[in-house]
């Protein structure tokens, strides 16, 4: 009898048990699972950050390149950009390559050379770069080009070039700067009857590609005086001003 009764109760408490489980099935509500939204895959590119591209290097006054033939080895040969903007290389004699890039000057090596040779294979390498210079030119003892080091100024290159002449106007001397808007700035410096603490102290610190010049006279207008340089009357200034800074520097 207990027995029977123990069964009954089983049966009655899994009858209530599914119950419950169906009734919470019932009355659960049924949510619905939202759609990852699509994305615009316009919009995502819109919104990524472009970069500027980098730009090209462009040969200049200076610099060291190194032209190689495949199959030629004769013709190789290792050059530097004369202040004219050339070069000269074997059997075809001078190449204007100052505001070219490697990639366009080795192009026009190969149109070049193509005509003595069959189908040359070239490739150049600039080895040293130039535009790391400052030019003295005028009234010292070695004008020319100066390495760029840190922290140089006008009187460390003065000294570098052998100092100046006795002919030299150190009144006037004049540190040219291309800016970044191409045009130039001139600047006068009196380097004439000051002490060595007062030139310590108005020393001026050069930049890549900057021009000092030392005259024999005075310059009485600092621009003019520039453009005549420019337009060729004062030789060799004319020609390391351009090297300088108009060819795509």
């Amino acid at each position: 009898m207990i027995q029977k009764r123990t069964v009954i109760y089983r049966l009655n408490f899994f009858i209530l048990l599914l119950f419950l489980l169906v009734s919470s099935c019932a009355i659960r509500p049924h949510i619905k699972s939202k759609p990852a939204p699509e994305v615009d895959e316009s919009k995502q590119q819109q919104q990524q950050v472009s970069l500027p591209a980098t730009p090209k290097y462009r040969l200049g006054f200076g610099d060291v390149i190194e032209v190689k033939f495949f199959n030629n080895e004769k013709f190789n040969e290792t050059l530097t950009v004369r202040p004219d903007g050339r070069i000269s290389m074997q059997k075809v004699g001078d190449i204007p390559v100052a505001g070219l890039t490697p990639g366009q000057l080795r192009k026009l090596i190969t149109k070049v050379y193509a005509k003595i040779l069959k189908n040359p294979e070239v490739t150049v390498i600039v080895r040293n770069f130039g535009g790391n210079q400052v030019y003295i030119l005028g009234e010292v003892n070695s004008p020319g080009a100066i390495p760029l080091q840190r922290d140089l100024t006008v009187l460390q290159t003065l000294a570098q070039a052998g100092g100046y002449t006795e002919s030299a106007n150190l009144q006037s001397v004049l540190l040219m700067r291309r800016k970044r808007d191409g045009t130039i700035a001139a600047r006068r410096i009196n380097l004439r009857g000051k002490s060595a603490e007062a030139l310590l102290k108005s020393d001026i610190y050069v930049n890549a590609s900057d021009v000092i010049y030392v005259p024999k006279t005075f310059i009485a207008n600092v621009n003019t005086f520039v453009d005549q340089a420019l337009a060729g009357f004062i030789k060799p200034l004319d020609v390391y001003l351009r090297a300088a800074w108009y060819y795509g520097r």
